[in-house]
This record gives structure tokens, C-alpha cells and sequence, in this order.
């Protein structure tokens, strides 16, 4: 057909997410807070189920927690 040998196929390649992948500014929690525990465990369950960074999205509201999106 149109000129597709017969044994063609389309090979496409995965990607893989790191860390890296999912992270964006530097965090401004006070040092010890609990916020910054959250947010790595956040990121690795992203890293981890291999969603797609650009396909995930964060809601917060205000406060210190505001910042983790």
C-alpha cells in the first residue's frame, strides 16, 4: 500500500521519568518542615506510576502548603 513494504511497523520509544522530571523551583519551606517530606514522596509516586509530567497537575490552597504545586 502506497509503497510500505509489507513488514513495516512503527516503532516507537518510551519514555522513562526521572526525579527530575517532576521538579520545578526551589522549595521556601523553613528547614525541618514537613512540607518538604510531602512533596519527595510526591514526586516519587509520579516517578514511580510514570505518569506524564506534562499531564500531571498539583491544586493547593493558601498558605505554606501553596507552594508544593
Amino acid at each position: 500500500m502506497f509503497g510500505l513494504k509489507a513488514d513495516w511497523s512503527l516503532d516507537i520509544k518510551e519514555r522513562y521519568f526521572s526525579l527530575g522530571d517532576y521538579t520545578g523551583g526551589e522549595a521556601r519551606w523553613c528547614p525541618g518542615c514537613g512540607d518538604h517530606g510531602v512533596l519527595t514522596v510526591v514526586q516519587r509516586i509520579c516517578r514511580d506510576e510514570q505518569l506524564l509530567p506534562e499531564k500531571t497537575v498539583a491544586v493547593s490552597g493558601i498558605g505554606c502548603s501553596s507552594r508544593l504545586p
